[in-house]
């Protein structure tokens, strides 16, 4: 193969191993004795402190999400569904969380029910479809609260609680809830 070759990419598939096309493609001849050379190099590198620091951000990952699970599986939580949504929030500090979604760690949300505010985590869905935080511990018309976020309320919504857990709704109008 050469590396002038400009479509390399199409000969690969899902059965394209890709260190011996890598290899191939680069003119790259793996030595037999790989596994001892790599051993070798080990020292030079700090091999030690990089793997102690690896553990140690895996345990510090373990521990983030196991935080996490409290808050968004193990507890009460409140849903706000996502239509028109406008977001702001810090790209550096995003948490990929289980197969649910992205944990913002701060974050200010406005959508058709209100403005959300984080400061200690909101769980967004994987579709996108909507915001989860945790149980609320104050619940008034207008401001909604829960440990590290605030929720300020548009009229025409409302707190529902349903099966445990809480989610927003649009109020009936008045001439709905009469008959």
């Amino acid at each position: 193969m050469q590396k002038e070759y400009k479509h390399w990419n199409l000969d690969v598939t899902y059965k394209t191993n890709l260190t011996d096309f890598i290899a191939v493609f680069f003119n790259i001849s793996i030595p037999s004795n790989l596994k001892d050379i790599v051993y070798k190099t080990l020292g030079s590198y700090d091999y030690v402190q990089i793997i102690e620091q690896e553990t140690n951000r895996a345990k510090k990952q373990l521990g983030i999400l196991a935080k996490y699970d409290k808050v968004f599986q193990e507890n009460p939580v409140l849903s706000m569904p996502i239509k028109n949504m406008n977001i702001s929030f810090d790209p550096g500090n995003l948490i990929p969380y289980r197969e649910l979604g992205t944990v913002y760690p701060n974050l200010r949300i406005t959508d058709d029910w209100g403005v959300l505010t984080v400061h200690k985590g909101a769980l967004v869905d994987k579709d996108w479809g909507e915001v989860i935080v945790g149980e609320p511990s104050k619940i008034n018309k207008r401001k909604i609260e829960g440990d590290g976020w605030t929720l300020d309320l548009n009229d025409d919504w409302e707190v529902v609680k349903a099966h445990g857990n809480y989610t927003l709704k649009l109020k009936q109008p008045a001439s709905v809830k009469s008959l």
